[in-house]
C-alpha cells in the first residue's frame, strides 16, 4: 500500500500570510491616526476656548475704560465667568500656563489683585520661559501691576507705611527684572520688553520721590492729618452743641407759650365768673310757666 505523502505547502501559507500582515498594520496605522486626530482635536478645543475666554477679557477691559472712565474703574466681583475656565487648568498642553494667566487677568479686572498675584506666580511656574520670551513678560508685567495696585500712594503719613509703599515697589520692580524683561541697572533699558522697560523707569521715578521724602515730612503729614481729625471733631461737637441749643430755645419758647395760654385761660374764665355775678338777680323766677 502506497504511503501518505504528509509534505506541507510551506510556500502557499506564506504567500497567505503576507496580505494579512499587511492588513494588521494598515489597520494599526489607522487607528494611531484616529488617535492622534482625536488628540489633536481635544488640545485644538481647549486652545480656542481659551482664545475665546481671553477675547472676552480684553472686550470687558474695553468697555470698563470707555464706559467707567479709565483704567482705574473695576468690575464688580463675579461678574466674570470663570468656571470653563477653570476646567482647562489640567492637561493645557503645550502651554499650560495660558488659564492661570487668564484667570489672573479676570481677577485683575474685579479688584481681587491677592487671586491674581497668586495666578499670575502660578503662570509663572508653569511657563517655559526659555522658548517664550516675550509671552513670559506679559506675564510679568500684569504681577507687577498687581502689585503696585495695592500700593496706596495717598496713605503715606507715618514712616512704617512709607516703608511698606517702597518694598511694595521694589517687589514690583523685581518681578520685572527677573529673567531680563527689564534690565537691573537703572536708566539701562535693554530688556526683552519695552514696556516692561517703561514700567521699571515709572517704578524708579516713584522710588526716588518716596526715598527723597524725610521722615520729618512724613511726620509732619502724620500730624497735619491728625489735626484735621481734631478739627473734625471739633466741628462736629459745635454742631452737636448747636443742636442743643436750638432745641432748648424750642422747648424754652414752647413752655412759655403755654404758660402765657393758661393765664389767658384763668384770666378769661374770672371776668366770665364776675359778671354772672353782678346780673343775676334780674334773670331769676320763682314759678310754673304753665
Amino acid at each position: 500500500m502506497d504511503g501518505f505523502n504528509g509534505n506541507i505547502d510551506f510556500a502557499g501559507d506564506r504567500e497567505r500570510q503576507g496580505p494579512e500582515k499587511k492588513r494588521r498594520s494598515l489597520w494599526k496605522l489607522d487607528l494611531l491616526g484616529v488617535i492622534l486626530i482625536l488628540i489633536a482635536l481635544f488640545f485644538l478645543v481647549r486652545w480656542l476656548r481659551n482664545d475665546a475666554f481671553a477675547k472676552t477679557l480684553t472686550g470687558l477691559q474695553e468697555q470698563r475704560y470707555e464706559n467707567e472712565g479709565g483704567a482705574g474703574s473695576l468690575l464688580f466681583p463675579g461678574t466674570i465667568k470663570t468656571e470653563d475656565e477653570k476646567g482647562l487648568l489640567k492637561f493645557n498642553f503645550p502651554e499650560s500656563y495660558v488659564p492661570y494667566y487668564n484667570l489672573g487677568n479676570a481677577a485683575y479686572l474685579e479688584g481681587r489683585y491677592d487671586d491674581a498675584i497668586a495666578l499670575y506666580g502660578q503662570a509663572l511656574a508653569q511657563h517655559p520661559g526659555f522658548f517664550f520670551e516675550e509671552k513670559e513678560c506679559r506675564v510679568r508685567i500684569n504681577l507687577a501691576l498687581s502689585i503696585l495696585a495695592k500700593v496706596d500712594l495717598n496713605d503715606l503719613a507715618s514712616e512704617k507705611k512709607m516703608t511698606a509703599a517702597i518694598n511694595q515697589l521694589m517687589a514690583a520692580r523685581n518681578v520685572l527684572t527677573e529673567n531680563g524683561c527689564a534690565n537691573p541697572e537703572p536708566g539701562v533699558f535693554d530688556g526683552h520688553s519695552e514696556e516692561a522697560e517703561q514700567l521699571k523707569k515709572e517704578i524708579d521715578d516713584l522710588l526716588k520721590q518716596l526715598q527723597n521724602q524725610s521722615p520729618q515730612q512724613s511726620e509732619d503729614q502724620e500730624q497735619d492729618q491728625g489735626q484735621d481729625q481734631d478739627q473734625n471733631q471739633n466741628d462736629s461737637q459745635k454742631d452737636q452743641e448747636s443742636l442743643r441749643e436750638k432745641e432748648l430755645r424750642r422747648k424754652s419758647e414752647e413752655q412759655r407759650r403755654k404758660s402765657a395760654q393758661e393765664r389767658a385761660d384763668a384770666d378769661r374764665e374770672q371776668d366770665y365768673r364776675e359778671g354772672d355775678g353782678e346780673g343775676g338777680g334780674n334773670d331769676q323766677y320763682d314759678g310754673k310757666t304753665w
